[in-house]
């Protein structure tokens, strides 16, 4: 086989991954917000350099000025069909990393020794008070929520993370807050029905966000599993009523 035609080969090779890439990323619009699917895609990167870097070993004798330019511009035409796929990374991730550094996103407190019954408490005690002076406070809703999480009053917790959300209403706060919400009542009170109407609010809002991958994949697996007449019981969730909750001890 001639050098010419194992060029042609390899050059091939690598034009055909790019524009297999593009194809997944241009049809594939669930795919390609996936950062699983952002790992693969770097991992045929690395493979289309691989073979860009055996292309660029083959040496041809006696080549003339107007051949080496056309070996140059096949591997440049080739690589074009890369360019698609890495501005839509470039810009996906640039907007993640802008939209989490301008937003005002959760503020939580290191790790530390862990909180007694009589310390939890006062700790709630002291975020109602902060309520009562401002009701709008996101900081204090989510502080309370994290508290009642942590205590086991899921409902309670549930609710002021949306109140949280609602205060904030945009922003990488606002998706981690619906999300913090929705994988309670996934997660640990097994209801995923009741965090469908919240999951579906962070995929519409922050597509390209972790949080709607995590949304993507509660959703598809409760649809696989339930109906379109099951389920029913996941509208109208956009108002939440308050759990009645008095905490003991804070007197």
């Amino acid at each position: 086989m001639s050098e010419a035609v194992l060029y042609v080969i390899v050059a091939g090779i690598y034009g055909l991954l790019g524009a297999f890439l593009s194809v997944v990323y241009y049809f594939a619009a669930r795919l390609r917000a996936e950062p699983l699917f952002h790992c693969l895609t770097g991992l045929v990167l690395l493979l289309a350099g691989f073979v860009a870097a055996l292309g660029s070993t083959i040496e041809f004798e006696n080549l003339g000025a107007f051949h080496r330019g056309s070996q140059f511009f096949l591997f440049f035409g080739a690589s074009m069909f890369y360019v698609p796929v890495a501005a839509y990374l470039i810009v996906h991730y640039c907007g993640v990393l802008i939209e989490k550094i301008t937003s005002p996103g959760s503020r939580q407190a290191p790790p530390g020794t862990p909180l007694t019954g009589k310390q939890e408490w006062q700790r709630i005690q002291t975020c109602l008070e902060a309520l009562a002076m401002d009701p709008t406070s996101s900081t204090a809703h989510e502080r309370l929520g994290d508290l009642y999480a942590s205590m086991g009053f899921l409902d309670s917790a549930v609710y002021q993370y949306r109140k949280a959300a609602d205060w904030i209403q945009t922003g990488y706060g606002h998706s981690q807050l619906l999300y913090k919400a929705g994988r309670i009542l996934v997660e640990k009170k097994k209801d995923p029905a009741s965090a469908i109407a919240l999951l579906r609010r962070v995929v519409k809002l922050y597509p390209r966000s972790y949080f709607a991958s995590y949304a993507r994949r509660v959703i598809n697996q409760f649809e696989a599993h339930n109906p379109p007449p099951e389920r029913a019981s996941e509208r109208g969730e956009d108002q939440p009523q308050e759990p009645f909750f008095f905490p003991p001890g804070a007197e």
